[in-house]
């Protein structure tokens, strides 16, 4: 049978296994002990256990032997446990632009491959505390990898990452035990109700009695499924399994979330609803890191955005600086039959465009006059004869942007 066992210290252990089914074993001075089916994992150990969730596997444990981890209370009617902070908002909101903020993460260099494919490359950056940081690319830009290794999925090939100053590599399960992961598969026991899931999870990362409860309790209203609480999950829509899923990596009341694309694939309402339950959890002073290829979906919620493509960040800033970044310039795509490397000169030579790409039939021009400008080359492109299939003009936005560094749409 094809296994890799993982041993942390003490005991604490997971067990991977790929073709067959283990039962999860959490025993200790401050828990009952449990017992309950996980697609090919065991884990032992105490119940000060904690346990970092994504990707539908247990990747990480946190063995404490103390109760530091497993005590919870009720403070000013919010749950908190004594790690992890307030689950969901209340009272003032917190003020991601303040200039007292500390830094949560830091990234420095990071690079990892996969053969000869570099899925990211160089990648630095910050996130402060209680900000909501955007990571904006298409498919394949390196969004997951980069959410695989700020959560200890991955280890880079190069670079570090540090959470409150502490190296996730040198010290990975105290960082764990902080995050909440919302993968980009929903990882869910489709047999169990969404309360089964996270009464599971948890008391996986320590938590029981009546903490447990409020704590289930108070991520069931904040993605609005309290109704359907004890229905099993594969009843649900796939609008409603995200919901759950963007549950399960907060019940513990992390103090940092990764979000990777967690609207993929669902309807407009839906969207809307865990949109909703985003801006709330960022509200209450919760870090978060969210990827996305939607354009709209950054200009909503996020403090900052780093714009992405093959592995790197191009761009970074707040959507006002990244807007800034454009100016005045529309985004002219000329698509035709036509040569677009002999014509390419005639468009350069133009007063205020500027050509970002090239491309058989196809030009992509920046162009200065908001508006203006983009009539007149309009006019220039009518004036000589170009067999010209398609024109669209876009005013300054992140597609713009994102047009103007990498020549081509986000979408595309």
């Amino acid at each position: 049978m094809d296994r890799e066992v993982d041993r942390v210290s003490g005991g604490v252990f997971v067990e991977q296994h790929r073709d067959r089914r283990e039962t999860v074993d959490r025993a200790g001075p401050h828990a009952r002990k449990r017992r309950g089916h996980l697609d090919g994992h065991r884990v032992g150990g105490d119940a000060g256990q904690r346990v970092a969730h994504g990707h539908s596997r247990l990747e990480a444990l946190v063995e404490d032997g103390d109760d530091e981890y497993a005590a919870a209370e009720i403070e000013d009617g919010i749950f908190r446990s004594r790690v992890h902070g307030a689950i969901v908002p209340a009272g003032p909101v917190y003020n991601a632009a303040s200039p007292t903020r500390c830094p949560v993460f830091q990234v420095q260099g990071l690079v990892k491959s996969y053969g000869p494919l570099r899925a990211v490359d160089g990648v630095s950056f910050t996130v402060a505390k209680g900000e909501l940081y955007g990571l904006l690319g298409p498919n394949g830009a390196g969004k997951t990898t980069i959410m695989s290794m700020l959560s200890g999925l991955l280890a880079p090939d190069e670079g570090r990452i540090l959470f409150d100053g502490i190296d996730l590599a040198g010290e990975p399960l105290k960082v764990k035990a902080q995050l909440g992961v919302v993968p980009q598969e929903p990882a869910l026991y489709e047999n169990l109700s969404a309360r089964e899931n996270l009464s599971f999870w948890g008391g996986l990362y320590g938590l029981s009695g009546a903490p447990l409860k409020a704590a289930v309790d108070r991520v069931l209203e904040l993605v609005g499924l309290t109704d359907r609480a004890k229905d099993p999950v594969k009843q649900y829509s796939g609008g409603m399994k995200r919901r759950i899923n963007l549950a399960l990596g907060l019940v513990h009341g992390p103090r940092a979330v990764l979000m990777d694309e967690p609207t993929v694939g669902i309807d407009p309402q839906a969207r809307l609803n865990i949109l909703e339950a985003v801006k709330q959890v960022a509200a209450s002073g919760t870090t978060v890191i969210y990827t996305t290829h939607y354009l709209e979906e950054v200009e909503q919620l996020c403090d900052r955005i780093a714009i992405m493509d093959h592995g790197k960040i191009l761009a970074e800033g707040t959507l006002d600086e990244l807007k800034r970044r454009v100016g005045g310039r529309d985004i002219v795509t000329v698509r035709g039959s036509f040569d677009s490397a002999a014509v390419m000169p005639r468009f350069e030579a133009l007063p205020g465009v500027q050509v970002t790409s090239v491309e058989p039939g196809r030009l992509v021009l920046s162009v200065e006059g908001s508006g203006r400008g983009a009539v007149d080359l309009l006019s220039r492109v009518l004036a000589d004869g170009l067999s010209i299939d398609g024109i669209s003009i876009q005013p300054p936005s992140l597609n713009t942007l994102f047009l103007n560094l990498t020549g081509r749409e986000l979408r595309d």
